[in-house]
């Protein structure tokens, strides 16, 4: 029996496990000086012989501390670098030289360290040695938490029930690791093995599962806590194996949940036993939506299509059901078979969200599979029956395309006026007025593009793929109807009032052309003032201050000194954790996020600034926001992806812009269509680039390494750039959307200009793709390269 265990509160945490990303490497337009940070005391983040301190700047008084990083030349740089990569086994080695004693035995945050990494590399006995020599409170205060629940883990893991007791209970119930301290606590628990034992762990599993019902161990939580009950309290041990059934259907714990239900059997309500039923409607239900989730398309057909018949004509399951069915025909791109699904919907749904769903989706397969007549039906009826409802504009605009492209101008154009007559704040009216100007431009009523334009209060445009797109081509048409110095000016105002967004990187092409000169790397300086008062050379960065409540949150200080050993994945959980209590407050915010980023953890520190700070992209950089733009555009990998960009004839803007966008620079990520690492490149693709690069014994695998993803990456953008003529646009469209079909739509529309060519990309994705990923080509040139403007060829190659 276990004695003396702590006196267990409740507190509630936001717990987020992060990927950890590699070392970056320094940039090379304009030095982006670090976040002013935290420094730990010496006795907390290790000897000032081994580890050097961020230069402050500029210079203040009091100067306030930062983060220490390690030496180049300290013994413990190697070992740091390991654990950035999360190489245990490698850092484990490199632990074990007999000359690092000493210091480690002078340094309880470095032992602290040592045993996370023995722990890691597989050696919990050699973990729990060393922090049995560690008073977590006096020694480590800081990082008290993380000690004892290592501790925890390792006692655990060598089957020492008292110990990993006795640590778990410790950590303090405000800490962030308090629930997984709770779940640790229960399983020592148990392994002890007495009565007394088992009901304290039942104690621990309830106070869990009440406090972090959601938790990604809840699922384990009720499992374990319904095993332990199943003598004691068989009732509640059957609703919580119900509950897994439920709420993990196919999961292997469903499966073990029902056979112990069906061992429980003489407790169950007749209610109940009939919830162990498969073969009812209800349980197909719940694991059709399960399969639906997961993509199980053809499953979700076949055994929803088997049940339907056992529903009612007007249950909500059985609408629910075939809503189901539809989706996944139309998840497989089954649009002819989904239609009559839909149709099912439509006779026997009717006045429910369901009909309402299937006259849009219905509509959307009709119109895929070529029935424009039926579509357009389904639309009318959506902007008839639903007016108020936020389908109601995108069936308008959906009716004038079919309108459009059976070559109805007058009424496609119609249709679009009377959406922008009902909806004139409507989220498709920024598309509606393009499809207005696209059709002018193919009449050449240029005037009439001019005039549509003045005459808007608003264009709707509140995204960065359309945000000054119909100023822009208002100026397109200014310059085809001649008048170059109206189109100057026009393209300079789209510019200055959309900062390094797409559609400015095409005005300051066009005023280059104005200029008669596109050549060279730069043309800003072709463009003169216009551009380079907005984009001045050797732009330095002044550094992103520390909040003075932000240096004082604890939160803070763990993250601090979790970065100074280069743990960053626990750093980044109390560094998401600050981001919520912080989240009113951009400046904590930008402070986060630098920390973030001078500790290499550029998939969240880029994200951060990407998704969280809002604003700061409304203006060009200056010498006050050049260190956020290089927060969200950072050059991760850099000595690597320079050494590919230069063998392969490449800008290594465009595989920074690139690896932003399939990434985020995260190398472990993989797609749910199996893309993998920094580049996403799917396996017959990266073994074909493999074959022809020279790489021999390359497994699918090894796309999660950084450098062997950026070579065979880089090598099939050459393969494309040698395709294309090495058009940034064409690169960025083909990256996406294949070569294949960048090959047709030359072929259909390629004596377009880049512009235009761009808008008729008739897939949405890439037509975005291609917008967004030439924006980031941009700035990464601008910040790094010797470009403030890349030139943009208009004139497209033959393909």
């Amino acid at each position: 029996m276990i004695r003396n265990l702590p006196t267990i509160t409740l507190a509630l945490a936001a717990l987020l496990t992060l990927a950890l990303p590699l070392p970056a490497y320094a940039q090379s337009r304009g030095d982006a000086p670090p976040t002013e940070l935290a420094q730990s005391t010496p006795r907390e983040a290790g000897s000032s012989a081994h580890f050097r301190v961020i230069e402050r700047f500029p210079e203040r008084d009091p100067a306030p501390p930062q983060i220490p990083a390690i030496a180049p030349s300290s013994p413990f740089a190697p070992i740091i670098e390991d654990v950035e990569r999360e190489s245990w086994a490698s850092a484990h080695r490199k632990l074990q030289n007999p000359e690092l004693r000493p210091l480690l035995n002078d340094d309880a945050s470095l032992r602290f360290l040592a045993a996370t990494v023995a722990m890691q590399a597989g050696h919990p006995a050699q973990a729990l040695t060393i922090l049995n020599d560690l008073d977590p409170a006096r020694d480590l205060p800081i990082l008290a938490d993380y000690a004892s629940l290592l501790k925890a883990r390792a006692a655990l893991a060598l089957e020492d029930a008292h110990t990993a007791t006795l640590a778990a209970a410790t950590v303090d119930d405000k800490s962030l690791l308090y629930p997984d301290a709770l779940t640790l606590l229960a399983d020592a628990l148990q392994m002890a093995g007495q009565p007394e034992d088992h009901a304290r762990a039942v104690e621990v599993l309830e106070l869990f599962l009440n406090a972090y019902p959601r938790h990604s161990q809840a699922a384990a939580a009720r499992e374990q806590l319904a095993t332990l009950l199943e003598e004691s309290n068989p009732t509640r041990a059957a609703e919580l194996y119900l509950n897994i059934r439920q709420e993990r259907p196919l999961s292997p714990a469903a499966t073990r949940a029902t056979q112990r239900l069906r061992a429980l059997d003489a407790h169950l309500t007749e209610a109940r036993r009939r919830l162990l039923d498969d073969a009812t409607p209800e349980r197909a239900l719940t694991l059709a939506r399960a399969r639906f989730d997961r993509h199980q398309s053809e499953r979700v057909i076949n055994d929803l299509s088997n049940a339907l018949q056992q529903w009612p004509d007007a249950a909500d399951e059985r609408c629910e059901a075939l809503y189901l069915v539809g989706r996944s025909h139309t998840k497989l791109r089954q649009h002819t078979a989904g239609t009559p699904v839909y149709d099912r919907i439509l006779e026997t749904c009717p006045d429910t969200d369901w009909e309402l769903r299937a006259l849009y989706l219905g509509g959307r397969g009709r119109w895929n599979a070529g029935d424009r007549q039926g579509a357009l039906k389904l639309f009318e009826r959506i902007w008839q029956e639903y007016a108020d409802h936020s389908y109601a504009d995108d069936a308008m605009y959906f009716a004038a395309r079919i309108l459009r492209s059976e070559d109805r101008p007058e009424e496609a154009r119609a249709r679009l006026r009377d959406q922008l007559q009902r909806y004139p704040e409507g989220d498709m009216a920024k598309d509606a007025h393009w499809l207005l100007l696209r059709e002018y431009f193919d009449r050449g009523d240029f005037q009439a593009i001019i005039d549509h334009v003045d005459n808007l209060d608003k264009t709707g445009e509140d995204d960065l793929y359309t945000k000054g797109r119909l100023h822009y081509f208002r100026a397109r048409a200014l310059l085809q109807s001649g008048k170059k110095d109206e189109a100057a000016a026009s393209f300079i105002r789209v510019a200055h009032d959309h900062p390094m967004s797409y559609y400015a990187l095409l005005s300051f092409n066009q005023l280059a052309r104005l200029q008669g000169s596109t050549e060279g790397l730069d043309i800003c300086a072709t463009v003169g003032p216009a551009c380079e008062d907005h984009l001045p050379t050797n732009l330095q960065a002044t550094p992103v201050e520390l909040p003075d409540e932000l240096e004082r949150d604890t939160g803070f200080q763990k993250a601090s000194q979790l970065l100074t050993l280069g743990l960053t994945s626990l750093a980044q959980r109390e560094l998401t954790a600050l981001r919520t209590r912080h989240a009113s407050t951009p400046s904590t915010l930008w402070a986060l996020a630098s920390l973030l980023d001078a500790a290499h953890a550029y998939p969240i520190s880029h994200d951060l600034a990407r998704r969280h700070i809002h604003g700061w992209m409304d203006a060009y950089p200056t010498a006050e926001t050049r260190r956020h733009w290089s927060i969200a555009y950072p050059t991760p990998f850099k000595d690597t992806l320079t050494r590919y960009a230069e063998q392969r004839d490449l800008n290594p803007a465009i595989i920074y812009a690139i690896m932003r966008e399939e990434s985020g620079f995260n190398p472990r990520i993989e797609s749910w269509a199996n893309a993998r690492g920094l580049l996403q490149l799917i396996e017959p693709t990266a073994r074909r680039i493999a074959q022809r690069d020279g790489l021999e014994d390359f497994s699918f695998d090894l796309l999660f390494d950084p450098t062997l993803n950026i070579r065979l990456g880089s090598a099939y953008m050459h393969e494309l750039a040698s395709q294309t003529a090495s058009h940034p646009a064409l690169i960025i469209a083909g990256y996406n959307g294949g070569f294949g079909n960048v090959s047709s739509w030359l072929d259909d529309f390629g004596h377009e200009d880049l512009d235009l060519f761009v808008e008729n990309i008739p897939f949405g994705q890439t037509r975005d793709y291609t917008k967004r990923v030439l924006m980031s080509f941009w700035i990464y040139s601008y910040l790094y390269g010797d470009a403030r403007v890349p030139a943009l060829p208009f004139t497209l190659p033959s393909p």
